[in-house]
């Protein structure tokens, strides 16, 4: 179902926290760095991973049942992660593990989180939280994709900005449909601190002071150069550009 398909659409009766947050972005993209800022300003994320990763030196503070329930949702829709399938549909049974993680914060004035492949089964969350709040993040898609070919294989790095662009595609008709907040994962340091600082503000989070306190320019593990825009596919080059478009007057706004 389209995201348009569910603005008619009776929310389920589940209940959860009286405001939701969650992030997206594509694997590789800034989403734990930005998660785990928005938890330094107070959005409780309940269980995460935590533990250091050769990959991920703060951990990827993802929910392991919701890593488990969207890759669920994405098999048996004919894709997986890595393989995005033409639509995405929820079973019943996939709806009523949904319900039970909502009803696990039940209570909380506020909670949130990130699960990158929720990019791709995000219909499914609106179905049951229509009011769900997004902010999002994206990055250079050769970075991405140099990032996935050395953690996953791959003869080349073509495969992976195609995903990029399968990720990001999506993310950009949410953005144009939405217009909620986006930050570049590439903007040099202090730069990416002030649009840090002023997205949670924007978001209201209660101690917004404390959110740069995660990130340094460390969690930026695959960046060793800026890459080349001269090679990138031209439908890649142009949805990167439409979301760095995005992001700066956002970032101006």
């Amino acid at each position: 179902m389209s995201f348009r398909g569910l603005l008619g659409r009776r929310p389920e009766a589940t209940s959860g926290p009286a405001r939701v947050l969650t992030v997206l972005g594509m694997h590789r993209s800034g989403t734990s760095s930005l998660v785990g800022s928005l938890e330094a300003a107070g959005l409780p994320l309940g269980e995460v991973q935590t533990r250091s990763a050769r990959t991920n030196q703060r951990g990827h503070r993802e929910p392991n049942e919701l890593i488990a329930l969207h890759e669920d949702v994405l098999i048996t829709s004919g894709g997986a992660w890595h393989l995005p399938p033409p639509r995405v549909r929820w079973s019943d049974k996939q709806r009523a593990r949904r319900a039970e993680f909502i009803a696990s914060r039940e209570g909380l004035p506020l909670g949130g989180g990130k699960e990158p492949r929720t990019l791709l089964v995000l219909d499914g969350w609106l179905e049951a939280v229509p009011e769900l709040e997004l902010v999002a993040t994206f990055r250079h898609p050769v970075v991405v994709a140099l990032s996935l070919q050395r953690r996953h294989g791959g003869d080349s790095a073509d495969m992976w900005l195609e995903l990029w662009l399968a990720y990001n595609a999506r993310l950009l008709e949410l953005l144009e449909a939405r217009g909620f907040p986006v930050i570049d994962f590439d903007l040099p340091e202090a730069a990416y601190g002030a649009r840090l600082r002023a997205i949670v503000e924007e978001l209201r989070l209660p101690t917004a002071a404390a959110a740069e306190a995660f990130f340094d320019g460390s969690l930026r593990t695959s960046q060793k150069q800026a890459p080349d825009d001269a090679d990138l596919p031209a439908e890649v080059r142009r949805a990167y550009d439409r979301l760095r478009e995005i992001a700066a007057a956002q970032a101006e706004g």
